[in-house]
């Protein structure tokens, strides 16, 4: 993504007006001033004052006067620049809305009422439908473009949420051209930035659909809602960031063999199940979390991916049993009493190493955890390990450990593809659980049926063979 803005550049709350060149691309947004925001009455550049002159200065919002009104948000300069000096003065700016946004008093960063996405997964997971068209008598042929509603509802907590099919025509000439973007919709939320928006809305959004579609899919396009008077229409603007990368023409379509399951089978429907996996997700961010971050990486290791993927299972664990603990501690003080009997009467020397050793270790292994969550679904559990559970669970173990404290782990998970296979297994076993916790109907059922899972199943075994 590379957008490009030149024009005239402005402070918000200032009359002084600077040309300047915004860039935006995958590394971020520059605005290079070719002048300063700053004041430099009596500054003695003679004098070899250096740089960088003090700390570096913010801006919340920065106006600018181009093509359309844009406003740059969040925007940092480490070294201003006087006039006479070498260089330009350049603004690292974090976002771009396409409209002129005030903030709140006191240089706070403005807020919005509202938040849409275009994800790429969006279209498939809603069932949206593809151009319509009509066939005459003869060659003609007419083409329906209308938009329409794929979803709606409004949560408990009184946010209104769509999933609308929008209708976008463009003519040229000896062309015409139709883009049908879905987008979802967040209106009514309370006044918020822009990134406490994203903290809020797209993250959990973009799991939910990596749930249902495997894929961890693209922010095609943003708009945040700005604030207006409750009788005037909503105003929507474009934001651009760098986390936005537009559509690609030539990127595989997701089919719906793909999908798990749809908007519209979430359980109790479309508004009861999104309540309920906000609720899901406030409690399994921290799992969640790192396993769509390593999901969402354009490269990643085989090592980091399993890494994550087993703490992804333990911290799970954790979530789902009531305690840490292997035994009671009244049991696992009997257990220790009868390790110290045995070894006073056996090696009464090594009697106090012994139970110093023991004393600590009451924790579930993270072989007992990975077992336990197999556990809980049987059908997905026998296809993928069949009678190997405790023999992968013990390999994974030792894997883990080894990678961790450079010993020798487990010689048949070792290699990068085995760590690759083992790790893939995990994120089942995860998403399993996690739409079991949703309440998704026949979850181990559509899993079992799902052409990615026969793969990982079929290249699970190649491994557990050489266990």
């Amino acid at each position: 993504m590379r957008e490009e803005w030149l024009g005239v550049w402005w402070r918000a709350g200032s009359d002084t007006r600077v040309g300047g060149n915004l860039v935006l691309d995958d590394k971020g947004g520059k605005l290079v001033l070719f002048g300063s925001f700053f004041d430099w009455t009596g500054f003695d550049l003679a004098a070899g004052v250096g740089f960088p002159l003090g700390e570096p200065q913010t801006i919340a919002v920065i106006h600018g006067r181009t093509i359309d009104p844009v406003s740059v948000l969040s925007a940092r300069c480490d070294f201003p620049v006087p006039p006479g000096a070498e260089g330009f003065e350049g603004w690292h700016a974090e976002a771009v809305v396409g409209a002129h946004v005030k903030g709140p008093e006191g240089g706070s960063e403005p807020t919005f009422t509202g938040v849409q996405f275009e994800l790429e997964s969006l279209p498939a997971w809603s069932r949206a439908r593809g151009v319509a068209q009509r066939y005459s008598e003869g060659s003609r042929t007419e083409v329906v473009v209308q938009p329409h509603g794929l979803a709606a509802c409004q949560l408990p907590s009184g946010e209104e949420v769509s999933i609308e099919q929008w209708a976008v025509t463009s003519e040229e000439p000896l062309q015409y051209q139709i883009r049908q973007p879905v987008k979802i919709s967040i209106q009514g939320t309370p006044p918020a930035t822009w990134k406490e928006l994203l903290n809020r809305w797209l993250q959990p959004l973009q799991v939910l659909l990596w749930l249902a579609t495997g894929v961890a899919g693209r922010v095609e396009q943003m708009e945040v809602r700005l604030p207006r008077p409750e009788e005037h229409s909503p105003k929507w603007a474009k934001l651009w960031a760098s986390l936005v990368e537009p559509a690609l023409t030539n990127g595989r379509e997701l089919h719906p063999s793909d999908v798990l399951f749809f908007a519209d089978e979430l359980p109790g429907g479309f508004g009861v199940g999104l309540a309920k996996w906000l609720s899901v997700w406030d409690d399994l961010r921290h799992v969640l979390g790192p396993l769509y971050a390593r999901a969402s990486a354009p490269f990643a290791y085989a090592n980091d991916r399993f890494y994550t993927a087993v703490a992804a299972i333990e911290a799970y664990h954790r979530y789902y049993v009531e305690s840490e603990q292997d035994l009671p501690r009244v049991e696992h003080r009997e257990r220790v009493a009868r390790i110290e009997r045995i070894v006073s009467e056996q090696a009464p020397d090594l009697r106090d190493w012994a139970v110093n050793a023991v004393q600590p270790f009451n924790r579930i292994p993270l072989w007992q955890r990975i077992v336990d969550i197999a556990e809980r679904l049987p059908d997905v559990s026998s296809d993928l390990f069949g009678s190997h559970l405790h023999g992968f669970a013990k390999a994974v173990e030792e894997a883990r450990n080894g990678h961790a404290h450079a010993l020798e782990g487990s010689r048949a998970i070792e290699s990068g593809e085995g760590l690759y296979v083992s790790a893939d297994a995990l994120v089942w076993l995860l998403r399993a659980c996690v739409l079991v916790d949703l309440g998704l109907d026949s979850t181990q059922s559509r899993i079992r049926q799902h052409e990615r899972f026969g793969w990982t199943t079929r290249r699970l075994h190649e491994v557990l063979r050489a266990l």
